[in-house]
């Protein structure tokens, strides 16, 4: 016994080292990557499996989260493989085909029975930032979940899709006796006017105590996005944009606005929209009425610049 212990140990051990050396290191990824996978596809003893996984999550490689689901299932007994196939899987994705991957086995990972596990569910959803009606359902059903860390994530994710639904469970939040910082960045995110006068007033409640200085920050940031004046700022700068983009883009290349602040996208078009790329114009950390917008134009340009 002592000694099965002691090599399960060193399965460990070895598998923490090997993502050690993709952690940050993608130079290493290649030679790396295809070792954990095959430590992985033979793997039993559920400690091991844990660490394999957590590793191949460090490579933050779409092929290293593809390898984790072809030998990892959402529905596995134990509940630390499934809290690190929640947490490994969503780095490095970007092909479509990898995103909705992933995010049906997050969609999955929302109603699992351990509350960390569907907390880190819901906020991979968050970074992956894709979109459908599965997805939004499944953090709608944790809007009201008993762990706190779940019930925030999952109205940031919804309030970064700009579902209408967080509204309610938001104002009733900024209204409360007590807040978190991640209710007040869903309340930034989704941007919209009726929450304004109730963060003032929340803010102006702070006066002349010790309250948290980052809370702080939330508090004002949502304050900024959610003006009754953001919007229109916005809109206008979205035009301004799209005509300055589109009188230098290239002569294959079309320039255009998809949905309204705060979730528009710039979509650049080629070959008669046979190719695409979309772009989230209103980043977390921006809000129109603080944006410098010659600098932000010229960036944007700047970015166009390198699409083809």
């Amino acid at each position: 016994m002592k000694q099965r212990e002691s090599d399960v140990m060193a399965r460990i051990l070895y598998a923490e080292q090997l993502g050690e050396q993709v952690d940050g290191k993608p130079e290493n990824c290649a030679r790396v990557i295809p070792l954990l996978v095959s430590e992985l596809e033979r793997e039993t003893d559920p400690r091991v499996i844990e660490a394999l996984v957590y590793s191949l999550g460090h490579a933050w490689e779409e092929g290293a989260s593809m390898a984790i689901l072809a030998s990892v299932r959402a529905d596995n007994p134990d509940k630390d493989i499934r809290l690190a196939l929640a947490r490994s899987i969503p780095g490095g994705v970007q092909s479509k085909p990898g995103i909705d991957a992933v995010a049906g086995v997050l969609v999955q990972l929302t109603a699992d029975c351990d509350g960390d596990v569907h907390d880190w569910a819901c906020f991979g959803l968050s970074q992956l930032e894709c979109d459908s009606p599965a997805i939004r359902d499944a953090l709608i059903a944790r809007i009201n979940d008993e762990h706190d860390d779940a019930r925030c994530e999952a109205l940031v994710a919804l309030a970064q899709l700009g579902d209408p639904r967080v509204l309610a469970p938001l104002l009733e939040r900024v209204n409360s006796d007590r807040v978190w910082k991640l209710e007040l960045e869903a309340a930034g995110q989704l941007s919209h006017p009726d929450l304004w006068e109730p963060l003032v007033e929340l803010r102006d409640s702070w006066e002349g105590d010790e309250s948290d200085p980052d809370i702080r920050a939330a508090a004002d940031f949502a304050i900024c996005r959610c003006h009754p004046d953001a919007k229109s700022v916005a809109t206008q700068f979205e035009a301004d944009l799209v005509e300055q983009l589109s009188q230098q883009a290239p002569a294959d290349m079309d320039v255009k606005v998809l949905g309204s602040y705060p979730v528009t996208r710039l979509v650049f078009s080629w070959a008669q929209g046979e190719w695409e790329y979309r772009v989230r114009i209103w980043e977390s950390d921006s809000c129109p009425l603080q944006l410098n917008q010659t600098g932000a134009t010229a960036t944007w340009i700047q970015f166009m610049s390198h699409l083809k």
